[in-house]
């Protein structure tokens, strides 16, 4: 009876001990994620010159190289309405030399030391399909503002987010799939400014960034 009565008295201080510490509430969580179709930008390739003459480069002014295109593609999941900004990995290397408007346009192409190597300018093609359907531009600022349709070269700008509408129509529109290309203009440096007697790498590199919209 001594044994049983012990077990009984542990039983109830343990049962005690369990209502002390009951939680008078209970939490019901609420969880998900609600996001746009996933969309993917991908170029076709690289912006490359390969050799490039000394010879041909000017000592005391910018040298302009041969245009280049690139194409790209954004395909998503489902149609949605997005827009691109651009960065410059390279930030701080453009070299001088143009009109301070042009300052949001120019990205750089590194430094060889501390001599800026040289600048270029990226413009959308104005061929652009979306979703099998010719298409325009249209940008605002990233800070915000209202949407401008964008001028005959549609430049890229780095502070300004660039959206794709149906032409002549100031409002991004939906999409699954756009095809279109981009046309790379570059200029090196006056070469008086720059090592000659080493190699110089062009070192451009910008990022596009898809924003939801």
């Amino acid at each position: 009876m001594k044994i049983v009565r012990n077990v009984l008295i542990g039983s109830a201080c343990l049962i005690g001990a369990t209502n002390a510490f009951a939680s008078e509430s209970a939490d019901l969580r609420i969880k998900g994620i609600i996001s746009p179709a996933a969309c993917t930008p991908a170029f076709s390739g690289n912006i490359d010159y390969g050799y490039i003459n000394p010879r041909n480069l000017n000592p005391t002014e910018h040298t302009k190289l041969t245009e280049k295109k690139l194409n790209y593609t954004i395909t998503c999941a489902a149609p949605v309405s997005f827009g691109s900004t651009w960065t410059d990995a390279r930030t701080g290397s453009e070299s001088d030399g143009h009109d301070e408007l042009l300052n949001d346009f120019v990205f750089g192409l590194g430094l060889q030391g501390s001599n800026k190597i040289g600048k270029y300018f990226i413009e959308n093609d104005r061929s652009i399909t979306a979703d099998g359907k010719i298409a325009g531009m249209i940008h605002r600022p990233i800070s915000g503002g209202d949407w401008e349709l964008s001028d005959q070269s549609y430049k890229i700008g780095k502070n300004t987010i660039h959206a794709y509408a149906t032409e002549d129509v100031i409002e991004p529109g939906s999409y699954a799939n756009i095809t279109s290309s981009v046309k790379v203009t570059t200029y090196i440096a006056p070469t008086e400014n720059l090592d000659m007697g080493k190699n110089i790498e062009l070192d451009g590199l910008a990022t596009m960034t898809l924003r939801y919209l």
